[in-house]
C-alpha cells in the first residue's frame, strides 16, 4: 500500500535538456513501479453489507444513559466512547411497548453507566476504565433485543413501520437475546 501511496503521488522537475522528468526523494529520477489492482472489492461477500436495524427493552429506563460494552466475562470494558463520540443524536428512539431503536450500536454485552449523554460529553477527557467500571449502574440490562428486516436508517424515517413490527411479534426479525422468563405456579 505504501507503494501505491507513494507512485500515485509523483512531483515533477526539470531535466538538463528541458523535458520534465519524475522526481523521487532528494531529487533523485523515481522509478514506476507497476501495482496489479484487484478487480473485485477487497473485503469478501459481506463488504458491501449495510447491518439492520436494532431494537432493545431494558429492564429499567437507562434512555439517557451511557452504555459500554462488558467483556465476555463481564469483569472488563470490552469498547467505551471518548466523551467527543457522544451526542444526542445518538440517543435511542422510544418505540412501542418500551423498545428502543439502537443508535449507539450496542450488543448483548451492553452496560449503562451512571453518566448520562450530556455529562459524558462535557467531561472534555476519557475517564480511566476503573472509573467506568465504578460507574455502571446495570450490568444486566437487557430483556430483548431484535435484528429488524430494515436498515437504522429506514427505521429512523419510518417509527411506524417499527412499531408495526414491535406489535405484530417481531415476525421476519432475527431475536439477538432474550432474558428467560421464570414462571412461578
Amino acid at each position: 500500500m505504501a507503494i501505491i501511496a507513494l507512485g500515485g503521488c509523483k512531483a515533477k522537475k526539470a531535466a538538463s535538456d528541458g523535458a520534465e522528468v519524475p522526481a523521487g526523494a532528494n531529487g533523485a529520477e523515481a522509478i514506476e513501479i507497476p501495482v496489479a489492482v484487484p478487480e473485485k472489492p477487497v473485503g469478501g461477500p459481506s463488504a458491501g453489507v449495510i447491518p439492520k436495524a436494532v431494537v432493545y427493552k431494558t429492564s429499567k429506563d437507562f434512555f439517557y444513559n451511557v452504555p459500554v460494552m462488558l467483556n465476555d466475562s463481564g469483569t472488563g470494558l470490552a469498547s467505551y466512547p471518548d466523551p467527543s463520540d457522544i451526542t444526542d443524536a445518538q440517543l435511542p428512539v422510544r418505540l412501542a411497548d418500551g423498545f428502543l431503536l439502537d443508535r449507539r450500536g450496542i450488543g448483548v454485552k451492553v452496560a449503562f453507566t451512571s453518566y448520562t449523554y450530556e455529562q459524558y460529553h462535557a467531561l472534555g477527557f476519557l475517564p480511566s476504565v476503573d472509573q467506568l467500571m465504578e460507574s455502571i449502574i446495570d450490568k444486566y440490562p437487557l430483556i430483548a433485543m431484535y435484528r429488524l428486516p430494515m436498515t437504522l436508517s429506514e427505521a429512523q424515517a419510518d417509527t411506524a413501520a417499527v412499531n408495526a413490527i414491535i406489535k405484530g411479534g417481531f415476525k421476519d426479525c432475527t431475536m439477538i437475546f432474550s432474558r428467560p422468563v421464570m414462571v412461578v405456579k
